[in-house]
């Protein structure tokens, strides 16, 4: 049997070109894959060189207290969830900084290289002139015994400006020194509101204002005395506040100041303070002049949410509730996650008899994930009015109302309290008599504003 030699030859040659094309693949392969993660990286240290997030690190700790099972990385997560807390708490639309631990921060390391992607942006960043703010810190001991109440934290800010020394106070000076959880969370709460008050004062006041706690207005006056970048939020702040407290005159004052200082520091789209004044003119029932200013504030923010939830209350109470459900209707469009504007649409639809669109809007609130206190009296009511019986509407909201009866304030007003008790007999946790007491004290209030109506700064 003879071979055919010039087939052998044919089916090697095939054999080394599929062996070629199979390296070629293989080379493609792995070069293509080396190309992709280097532009992942490069993608990765791009975002982190622009990225103005201030990175919290670690902070030292003394012996005694790691002995106590503190570890510095905690310490540091410890200081940033209230950091977290504070910025959430301040309520504003303002932009401020974003907060990260260093150990979220993206990291890849080269094996046996010695150089890793936070390595290489650090040393970027001083090559190009590139700050990140970074904050970090230590607690020492201020006397021979290392005693709790002479324990002192001490944060250091690296900045633009350099190193900045921010020095909390000793626990001693700020707590009773037990080192207990509820003790520390008030020392760090302290710790927070200091970082804030070097690098971003506003949210500081914002803070104390929307916690009920004092210093906001001080804080926010320091502002505008020197000439902070942020002086017309500053200034809006303090109108806001002199408003709740119905000192027309001053808030006018603090409003137009507002408003100047965003058009000399050339501020586009701010349409707070102008809306805000809105909102004090409906305060004192001047609905048309409250109107005006509602447009205005349109005319230069007409992406504020806030604006047209306002122009829609005005125009609720003057009885037009076909322009409020409107109102509302673009409130709630721009912001899907405002409660109260998809409650006002509600009410609104139920003034005007459309059953169906009320009770769907009423439906919609209750199903959001934001508790709007006043929501329950006013659906209880409309469906009351549709004939529907008290106690049957009562069993039908039992769940929902226990979580808000939990939650509730004793300042809120009385048409959920007047439901509260209504729901007593099927909720024996709420204590009616204690909220009447409250009620009595708070009557007037709640009698004129069947509303809670916030104006966010």
């Amino acid at each position: 049997m003879s071979i055919d030699r010039s087939e052998f030859r044919s089916g090697k040659r095939f054999s080394g070109i599929l062996t070629h094309f199979f390296e070629n693949t293989r080379r493609l392969l792995i070069n293509g894959t080396v190309v992709a993660l280097i532009l992942a990286m490069m993608l990765v240290l791009i975002q982190d060189l622009r990225r103005d997030s201030v990175v919290m690190e670690a902070i030292t700790l003394p012996k005694v207290l790691i002995n106590r099972g503190f570890t510095p990385v905690g310490t540091s997560h410890w200081l940033n969830h209230h950091v977290l807390a504070i910025s959430d708490l301040a309520a504003t639309t303002k932009s401020q900084n974003s907060f990260q631990d260093q150990d979220s921060e993206i990291e890849i390391d080269v094996p046996g290289a010695g150089i890793s992607l936070r390595s290489i942006s650090k040393a970027l960043r001083a090559v190009l002139g590139i700050k990140q703010t970074r904050v970090a810190g230590e607690i020492i001991c201020t006397d021979d015994i290392c005693s709790d109440a002479n324990m002192e934290m001490r944060l250091r800010v690296y900045d633009k400006e350099g190193i900045k020394i921010i020095p909390v106070g000793t626990f001693g000076d700020v707590l009773a020194a037990n080192l207990n959880d509820d003790d520390l969370d008030l020392y760090f709460e302290t710790a927070a509101l200091k970082l804030f008050e070097y690098l971003d004062p506003y949210i500081a006041a914002a803070y104390l204002f929307q916690t009920k706690k004092s210093g906001g207005r001080e804080r926010a006056v320091n502002m505008v005395k020197a000439n902070h970048p942020d002086r017309a939020w500053a200034a809006n702040l303090i109108g806001l506040m002199d408003m709740r407290n119905e000192e027309f005159e001053s808030s006018d004052y603090w409003l137009e100041r507002a408003i100047e200082f965003s058009e000399n520091d050339d501020i586009a789209g701010f349409a707070r303070p102008i809306a805000t004044f809105g909102y004090s003119l409906h305060r004192r029932h001047l609905w048309d002049e409250a109107l005006e200013k509602y447009d205005i504030a349109i005319k230069v923010d007409p992406t504020y949410p806030n604006v047209y939830f306002l122009k829609g209350l005005t125009l609720f109470r003057m009885k037009k509730f076909l322009q409020a459900k409107n109102e509302f209707q673009t409130s709630s469009e721009i912001d899907p996650a405002s409660v109260r504007s998809f409650h006002m649409w509600a009410r609104s639809a139920a003034a005007l008899g459309s059953k169906k669109e009320a009770e769907k809007m009423f439906q919609k609130t209750a199903a959001m994930k934001q508790v709007d206190m006043q929501l329950y009296p006013q659906w209880y009511n409309f469906r009351e009015g549709l004939g529907e019986n008290g106690d049957d509407i009562m069993k039908s909201w039992e769940i929902n109302l226990g979580i808000v009866a939990k939650d509730l304030l004793p300042e809120e007003c009385m048409p959920l309290l007047v439901l509260m008790a209504r729901f007593a007999k099927f909720n024996q946790k709420c204590d009616w008599p204690y909220y009447q007491g409250e009620l009595l004290e708070h009557k007037e209030f709640c009698e004129s504003e069947m509303l809670n109506e916030k104006s966010a700064p």
